[in-house]
């Protein structure tokens, strides 16, 4: 089931139609054009607005959060309440206190959570681990990213993710933190081509 249906949720569907047997049973918006879309291209699928009734029709096995940023917390713990293992896009949340209240969901459901950073399986990150891995840079004692993005730039249209109330951070903190996930990845390719890891 996928919670929220702008962008990231192309990304996860996608990603889910490449495994066997899996199969979209719902998708939940607050935006009635938008999941009428997606009925058109998954029919057997169910929509709706709300969320306990999304629940009871699907009884997913696997909740995808593709919300923004300031309702990963309540979704993640509804999901985890009714029995479904949850993919939580990154942020996991909008402050530690929530967090530990979406950690302490998943342990009490005994279900498998994970937050996911999409760049992860992005070819050139991939591509730049296995070169670091491999050694033909040396070590690496500094990196220096830069994330450029033009999606919102100063003559974009207006959108969640400028609304500090539903993003909760900043560049860094939304779109940034791909590059310090990257860094964090490439540095343990380094240490693991060193014996250190």
């Amino acid at each position: 089931m996928i919670l929220g249906t702008g962008g990231i949720s192309y990304f996860d569907v996608e990603q889910y139609s490449k495994q066997p047997d899996v199969t979209p049973v719902g998708f939940l918006d607050i935006n009635e054009e938008t999941l009428r879309k997606w009925k058109e291209r998954f029919p057997a699928a169910e929509v709706d607005t709300d969320m306990g009734r999304l629940l009871v029709k699907t009884k997913p096995d696997v909740v995808s959060v593709c919300t923004p940023n300031h309702v990963h917390a309540p979704l993640t713990q509804a999901a985890l309440g009714a029995g479904c293992r949850v993919l939580c896009e990154k942020p996991m949340a909008m402050t530690l206190d929530e967090a530990v209240l979406m950690e302490t969901a998943r342990v009490k459901a005994y279900k498998l959570g994970a937050i996911n950073f999409s760049y992860r399986n992005v070819t050139t990150f991939r591509l730049a681990r296995e070169i670091i891995r491999a050694g033909e840079l040396g070590r690496i004692h500094r990196m220096t990213v830069r994330y450029l993005q033009s999606f919102l730039g100063a003559a974009a249209q207006f959108v969640w993710r400028n609304d500090i109330k539903q993003a909760g951070f900043g560049a860094l903190g939304d779109l940034g933190v791909h590059m310090l996930d990257g860094v964090a990845a490439f540095s343990l390719a380094d240490g693991r081509r060193r014996g250190q890891g």
